[in-house]
């Protein structure tokens, strides 16, 4: 046997209490959702970048039940639309659809050596497949109300099932036999769940109970109480020495599957307990809760090491947890008609902008050039700054305000100023710092749809729907220059970072190179059948790269005008394209609501960003090169980790020894991110030092599961000067020098 599966655990009985009310709100949310649903449903699996949520299905069906398979490749899960589907984790590809239940499929389990699968169903049926085939195998029929939780013994010769008909049937897998009934309940049981060694059998009560059963005989061995509402998830350790169960009174519980006392109380979820999952080596606990959170806890000390949720489920309820083999991946099943797969070792997306929130599309994102502000632009009239380490939002940019819709930000290259474009046919220069409007910019006839600043500040850029691209200056306000040419509106301008020359890209389907100092065109780049969205210049200025509507991003040598690469994945509209500093990769933002990094030199695509629930319209990368940003018709703007500034890492290879990164930006103001590694969990302390070695903060004192870490220091009230910060696993200690300059 490969690996123990994972047990696959549900909350249909529960619900069922309140299914009328629950109907309801899925008619509803289906309602709203037809659009999405008329999209072909792929799953987008890709290398993924550390610390990004690594995909998830678009809407569909809510997810009741998720489980891998025993090596890991494979992941399936049950449906209300009466179906259960069969994934390749590797290539996200749909590989087979098992139908046949007449009502929903609350549960779903695979067999030790992964050729069969069991689902339960509403229907008051446990189905039987072949899973290589997709062929039904047999029904076990006997149950007289819907079928909660089904799982297979160690051996796979028998199969569990639990129902809302009050009792737990046992059945011979190779005849579809009842050999046993384990009755005299006073509930309904919602989740069952074999020993590792096979002897024992476990239920989940309705009574706020668990139970402990002897497989051969039929006895009852042990009943864990202390629940104060009803047990909906179970799950064995990987040795069968703990239970732990998930309730609807909101806690997760540890117990001694032997002696039925109980070891540990998990607190923190706000809301029902509907699915728990112990890791392949058991110690890591996943619970999955009808608070929209998943977390992840220490089984040894009983401490939340991370909790999932930002870009993740959003609308109702996560139903079910389950981890992959190795542990590095965590599925989740989901009533917002998801099943999501996330990095243990780091989380899910860093961040999600929202405070208050944009109130309607975010149009464009852009870094200061510190990385330690992020502007965004929308649809809703305003621009935002905020706080890159911490999400909070800083600055709200109205004055008297854009009169109509902000289609682009850029910040100044020193922070001082940003500058913002407009539907209302105007540039707006403001104060960063203080957010007023120092300078209005006025002559287009049409919306302004993209703003650039030359690497000295001197001088901006705007592209507009009237045709044109004008540049101004920067302190007084007047048009330079206009440079005329495109047939139709310009979407986007961007400066070389020698400021010598322009790009421009418009719905023409053209690119166009422009002298900066005499409006000349240079060069047109032509190739693309569909209108341009989107233009950038590589750091070196060799190289431009444009996204356009015919789904591609192409890069072409700026000296000859010639297609050099052409990056072909995008579904839809590429909105938007940037460089990374280093010039080695480049991200799109597209209407197929992902971001997608690719090898700028191969024309690879080496990591997928998804999570977005509508149009990707710009997409920016930190000074670093480590996080890039996105804001999208979602009406968010999220911040992804890429990797190490010191290239592209292996995130699927844990670290072989702990490293400690130099902090970045160094030096700072006054905000700097500090990155450590570790090769297996460790009780970390990070700690920050002066120059004297007298003790400032403690960033960290907590255990940490392997992986890559960040860790943001804030440094409002010190003095400028050296600083030192220590990372402490008890066995390791590394010390590194930082500067702070006021």
């Amino acid at each position: 046997m490969e690996d123990q599966p994972s047990a696959t655990l549900s909350v249909t009985s529960f619900l069922r209490h309140t299914g009328y009310l629950f109907r309801q709100r899925y008619q509803t949310m289906h309602r709203c959702m037809l659009r999405a649903a008329a999209v072909m449903l792929v799953l987008a699996v890709t290398t993924p970048a550390v610390g990004q949520l690594i995909w998830t299905t678009p809407a569909g069906t809510p997810a009741w039940s998720v489980a891998f398979s025993p090596g890991g490749r494979h992941l399936v899960f049950g449906s209300v639309d009466n179906t259960f589907r069969l994934w390749n984790v590797a290539t996200g590809d749909v590989l087979r659809r098992f139908e046949g239940h007449t009502d929903w499929v609350v549960s779903v389990a695979f067999s030790p050596d992964g050729t069969r699968l069991a689902s339960a169903s509403v229907d008051n049926t446990v189905r039987l497949w072949n899973a290589v085939t997709g062929d039904e195998l047999r029904r076990f029929e006997g149950h007289t109300d819907g079928v909660a939780s089904v799982a297979f013994s160690p051996d796979g010769t028998l199969l569990a099932s639990g129902s809302i008909d009050h009792t737990v049937r046992l059945w011979d897998v190779a005849t579809g036999d009842e050999l046993r009934r384990f009755e005299g309940h006073t509930g309904e049981v919602l989740s069952v769940a074999f020993s590792p060694d096979g002897k024992r059998l476990a239920f989940a009560m309705h009574d706020n109970s668990v139970s402990l059963w002897d497989v051969a005989t039929g006895d009852e061995l042990h009943r864990f109480e202390g629940h104060t509402d009803k047990v909906i998830s179970l799950a064995f350790s990987p040795y069968g020495t703990l239970l732990a169960s998930g309730s609807a009174d909101n806690s997760v519980r540890l117990w001694d599957a032997f002696t039925g006392d109980e070891v540990r109380q998990f607190e923190g979820h706000t809301d029902w307990v509907g699915s728990v999952a112990f890791s392949p080596y058991g110690t890591l606990l996943a619970s999955a809760s009808g608070d929209l959170t998943v977390r992840l806890w220490d089984v040894a000390i009983g401490d939340e090491l991370r909790r999932f949720e930002g870009e993740g489920h959003t609308k109702l309820l996560v139903l079910s947890v389950a981890f992959s083999p190795n542990t590095r991946h965590l599925a989740t099943g989901s009533v917002d008609n998801t099943v999501q797969l996330w990095d243990v070792a780091t989380g899910d997306e860093l961040r999600r902008f929202e405070g208050e929130g944009h109130t309607d599309w975010v149009n464009s994102v852009a870094f200061s050039a510190d990385g330690v502000h992020l502007a965004s632009g929308s649809d809703d009239a305003t621009v935002r700054l905020w706080d890159a380490a911490t999400g909070d939002e800083i600055h709200r940019f109205e004055g008297e305000g854009h009169a109509g819709q902000v289609y682009s930000v850029a910040f100044s290259a020193d922070g001082v100023h940003l500058a913002s474009g407009s539907d209302d046919a105007t540039v707006r220069l403001w104060n960063a710092a203080t957010g007023d409007e120092i300078r209005r910019f006025e002559g287009h006839t049409d919306w302004v749809n993209s703003v650039a600043f030359s690497a000295d500040g001197v001088h901006l850029a705007s592209g507009s729907d009237d045709a044109t691209v004008r540049l101004w200056d920067v302190a007084t306000g007047d048009e330079i220059r206009r440079f005329e040419g495109h047939m139709d509106w310009v979407r986007s301008v961007a400066f070389s970072a020698d400021g010598v020359h322009l790009v421009s890209g418009s719905d023409d389907a053209t690119v166009r190179l422009w002298d900066a100092a005499t409006g000349d065109e240079i060069r047109r780049f032509e190739g693309h059948t569909g209108g341009v969205f989107s233009v950038a210049f590589s750091p070196d200025g060799m190289r431009l790269a444009s996204g356009s509507e015919d789904n591609t991003v192409r890069l072409w040598d700026a000296a000859t005008g010639d297609e050099i690469g052409r990056f072909e994945g995008h579904t839809d509209w590429v909105r938007s394209v940037a460089f990374s500093p280093d010039g080695m990769r480049l991200a799109s933002g597209s209407d197929d609501n992902t971001v997608r990094l690719w090898d700028a030199a191969t024309g690879d695509e080496i990591g997928r960003f998804e999570g977005h629930t509508d149009w990707v319209r710009s997409v920016a990368f930190s000074p670093d090169g480590t996080r890039l940003a996105s804001g999208s018709d979602d009406r968010t703007v999220r911040l992804w980790r890429v990797a190490s500034h010191t290239g592209i890492a292996d995130t699927d290879a844990l670290p072989e020894t702990i490293v400690l990164d130099q902090n970045y930006p160094n030096p700072f103001n006054p905000v700097t991110t500090i990155s450590f590694e570790l090769p297996e969990p460790a009780h970390v302390r990070l700690r920050i030092f002066d120059s004297l070695g007298r003790h400032v903060t403690t960033l960290i004192d907590r255990l940490e599961i392997a992986g890559r870490h960040d860790a943001y220091f804030r440094a409002t009230s010190l003095a400028s000067g050296s600083y030192f910060y220590q990372l402490d696993t008890g066995t390791t200690f590394v010390t590194r020098q930082m500067q702070l300059i006021r």
